[in-house]
């Protein structure tokens, strides 16, 4: 019997679930896989073809316990790994290893590969961690907070807060220090369990260059506000505002956009964090004109449980992902004013705290890195 028919009789006994075939008996294969002038196959032919073909089925690949490189090309591969992961806390992967190894290795070896042997030394790709605790008295002001929202429901949080608003700065880097950016402000890489606490793996809280580079960077800032039914505002402001740039916020686009959604709502309540412009005596005095009022008790140094904070770090995604080397800062400020505004899951940001409320408690106060 040769191969080809030892394959067909395979097939009609044991038939891919998507071929449409139904599993035939051994007796009536022969008729199935007959040639014309051939003799036909006796059943306990096809029954031993069908053995044979599983049994060359199951030593296909590599032995059990052979390896696909050896030790010493497994040394060259932690190699090439500490020196791509150079400066560390870089953005590295796999598959950034396999473009450096030498071109032997390179062509022998898989992604699964490079992950399995540095899996081996107890490298794996893990978040950063951000250096955002700020101590027991700030985890207890948390904690206080969230007690008084604790019984809260996601559909109480939508009748309770109107809108969840923020302010962001949206860095643009010059070309010479885009790939630079992309390296530095990576938010995972590979490492060991125990470097996640070093320095150099921490995720940068702010500046990720030097002083001197920094001041070839160029920013845009604006205020963002998403309603709890869905709609979003985005409204570009001053690097560094004053009482009298929110007041001019408030008594212009934010109140006219909170009454467009809320007609019937004589005081929409805003969740803000705690920005000191937000607490002059001015800015009270405006916002009660325009039936604004900020939710309070705010706890401070708090974005991780500010829903807006999503919308930003989906912005910030977004714009990374289409910005190109030839970019202008013209073209930049035109996409940071409309990047915002098509965040795809705005209706869910205020119910959101009813969860955020619950893991904050959970935490007992730490941040939830959300």
């Amino acid at each position: 019997m040769d191969e080809r028919t030892r394959a067909l009789c395979f097939f009609y006994r044991n038939p891919p679930p998507t071929s449409g075939v139904t599993p035939q008996p051994y007796a009536d294969i022969p008729a199935l896989v007959r040639r014309p002038g051939e003799p036909l196959l006796r059943s306990d032919a096809v029954y031993r073809a069908v053995r044979k073909f599983h049994s060359d089925r199951n030593i296909r690949g590599r032995k059990k316990g052979w390896r696909k490189t050896s030790k010493a090309e497994d040394q060259v591969i932690m190699k090439t790994f500490l020196k791509v992961r150079q400066p560390l806390g870089s953005a590295v992967d796999a598959r950034d290893v396999i473009n450096n190894l030498p071109k032997a290795l390179r062509t022998k070896v898989c992604l699964r590969t490079v992950r399995n042997r540095l899996l081996k030394q107890g490298f794996t790709m893990q978040d950063k961690k951000s250096k955002d605790d700020m101590g027991d008295l700030w985890r207890k002001t948390r904690v206080q907070f969230c007690k008084l929202h604790a019984s809260k429901s996601a559909l109480q949080w939508c009748s309770y807060v109107q809108a969840v608003g923020d302010f962001r700065y949206f860095s643009y880097y010059p070309r010479q220090l885009k790939t630079r950016h992309k390296v530095k402000s990576c938010a995972k890489t590979i490492m060991r369990k125990g470097e996640r606490n070093k320095p150099a793996f921490l995720k940068p809280k702010r500046h990720i260059f030097q002083r001197s580079t920094y001041r070839r960077v160029r920013k845009v800032k604006v205020f963002g506000l998403t309603t709890s039914t869905g709609q979003s505002l985005s409204v570009p402001c001053p690097l560094h505002p004053q009482a009298k740039d929110w007041i001019k916020l408030v008594r212009g686009p934010v109140s006219a956009f909170l009454k467009a959604c809320f007609p019937n709502k004589r005081i929409c309540q805003v969740l803000l964090d705690g920005e000191s412009i937000l607490h002059t005596a001015e800015a009270k005095i405006a916002m009660k004109e325009h039936g604004v009022r900020i939710l309070p008790r705010w706890p401070s140094h708090s974005p991780d449980l500010n829903p807006q904070e999503n919308v930003w770090a989906w912005a910030e995604k977004d714009l990374r992902r289409a910005e190109k080397k030839e970019d202008t800062f013209t073209t930049f400020k035109w996409r940071v004013a409309h990047v915002s505004k098509r965040y795809p899951n705005s209706a869910a940001l205020v119910p959101s705290m009813a969860k955020r409320i619950a893991e904050c408690m959970k935490r007992k106060g730490a941040n939830i890195g959300k």
